[in-house]
């Protein structure tokens, strides 16, 4: 009796990955067939997977949005058009398989027919208005700290406040952290000090309400 499972295995001779990490993974996970052709998707497609992927995280409404701008508008499906080109062309220059320019487009064109069927969406407007980066902030950094990842959250805290100085500060310190496996005494200073000023300047140019949702992150 021929099992599902290896019925498929004879049968499937491409797999189709999003990055080049991901396929490596893949061939030290498993013995590949001879024979089963492993490729990267072209970006145009990857970006489609995304928007797909992010949907069932997010919510159709938003991600059809952001679909639905990507696509189908004119500024936006020329764009992609153009990614998809520039993705054939580096494609073909590092050896793999790659679209045609009229392959690529018409997997743009694809996306447009499927974005202009969807009748799930909202308006950009709205969905603008609707995200504050500082709810998004302390949604991520409260699970960071949470986890005591405590130096990776005050490298988001410097990224946000758009500090570059304590950027490479606190990147080196987190760097040096996961180095050791531990935070020197130095260190632990150094960052307790820098996350002070931020959040300073985080209450001094900040609104109330966002300072409230950064602060409430450490």
């Amino acid at each position: 009796m021929i099992k599902l499972r290896d019925l498929l295995e004879n049968t499937i001779t491409e797999l189709e990955f999003d990055s080049k990490e991901e396929m490596d993974a893949y061939k030290k996970a498993h013995d590949v067939r001879p024979g089963t052709k492993l490729t990267i998707a072209p970006l145009t497609k990857r970006v489609g997977n995304a928007v797909s992927k992010g949907a069932a995280k997010v919510g159709d409404k938003v991600m059809n949005t952001v679909g639905k701008a990507l696509y189908t508008t004119k500024v936006g499906n020329a764009t992609m058009k153009g990614i998809g080109k520039v993705s054939n062309k580096v494609a073909s220059k590092l050896g793999l398989d790659a679209m045609s320019d009229k392959e690529s487009d018409a997997e743009v064109d694809a996306q447009k027919d499927y974005y202009n069927k969807k009748e799930n969406t909202i308006k950009l407007k709205d969905l603008l208005e609707a995200y504050n980066p500082a709810e998004a902030f302390n949604k991520k950094v409260s699970k960071m700290t949470d986890r005591n990842e405590h130096s990776a959250a005050a490298v988001e805290l410097a990224i946000y406040m758009d500090d570059r100085d304590a950027v490479r500060k606190l990147q080196q310190i987190k760097k040096d952290h996961d180095k050791r496996g531990s935070l020197s005494s130095e260190d632990s200073k150094e960052r307790s000090s820098l996350v002070d000023k931020l959040l300073k300047k985080a209450k001094k140019e900040l609104s109330e309400k966002d300072y409230k949702l950064i602060n409430s992150s450490f």
